[in-house]
């Protein structure tokens, strides 16, 4: 602390010498210049922001929001739906029940998902999905989306938001010619903590090809997912392979945190894919 209050006095004394050379040379103007770029860079300085606060005022929904949430959903004319796979090949049930129950909270419901597993681990599934008892959620080793659906991945761990789906859903109806459609996410570690917001641009094919920003949620029509999904080996070509041929105005954002992704506790998951 005597070492940082002393760097500051020695830093101070500098800019007051600085400044009184300025005025006495007659150069005011070159003074003033430098004054106001201080005074600024002191008032304009960011101060930083504990990301459970932030999460809490622009994340998390009231319970007010939550009614006016179900009150929306019930109103819609229209419900696109959605078919969810959801990769599981090393089963872990802590992590399946919790993306599972994100699902099932959802206030917009038209939606099925298929775990896609390893033989190993099919039983324990078909344990689980018993205690479920919910049709919607079935095993599929050969993923077929129905026509006119909506298809995207998560990973057992993953949460997704309760407005995740009517969000997609509205934007759906709102610009039926979308194709492609993503969201921001943020990051669940397995001790419970929501941290590093990833908060996206809106469409940049530059930026698509050096790495996979979409990263979750991103959403294709069947159609477009039909004709990428069985050339891709992985994620990042899928959403190249799929935007290809699309027009900007077919490839949505949408800027809101709808999706929390499961990793470790360590920071691997903020190294590009």
């Amino acid at each position: 602390m005597f070492k940082k209050n002393l760097s500051a006095q020695k830093h101070l004394r500098r800019r007051v010498t600085t400044a009184l050379r300025l005025l006495l040379d007659g150069e005011l103007k070159v003074f003033l210049d430098r004054a106001l770029k201080y005074i600024s860079r002191v008032f304009t300085q960011e101060k930083k922001i504990k990301y459970s606060i932030w999460r809490n005022k622009w994340v998390e929904l009231t319970g007010e929001e939550k009614n006016r949430l179900y009150e929306l959903t019930a109103q819609m004319a229209r419900r696109p739906s959605f078919e969810i796979l959801l990769n599981a090949d090393d089963a872990q049930r802590v992590l399946l029940e919790t993306s599972l129950k994100s699902l099932l909270d959802q206030p917009f419901q038209e939606w099925k998902v298929q775990i896609l597993n390893d033989s190993k681990s099919e039983k324990n599934l078909k344990a689980l999905l018993d205690e479920f008892d919910d049709k919607r959620i079935s095993l599929s080793k050969n993923f077929v989306p129905k026509e006119n659906s909506w298809v995207f991945q998560i990973e057992q761990g993953d949460v997704l938001h309760e407005a995740a789906l009517f969000a997609i859903a509205e934007t759906v109806i709102n610009n039926p010619e979308a194709a492609v459609i993503y969201t921001d996410n943020d990051h669940l570690t397995t001790s419970g903590n929501f941290i590093d917001p990833f908060l996206k641009p809106d469409w940049n094919p530059d930026l698509l090809t050096g790495t996979n920003y979409f990263s979750s949620i991103v959403a294709f029509k069947s159609s477009i997912w039909n004709k990428s999904f069985p050339d891709a080996s992985n994620s990042h070509e899928l959403a190249l392979t799929a935007v290809n041929g699309l027009s900007e105005n077919q490839i949505l954002h949408i800027p809101h945190v709808l999706i929390s992704i499961c990793v470790s506790d360590d920071s691997d998951h903020q190294t590009p894919s």
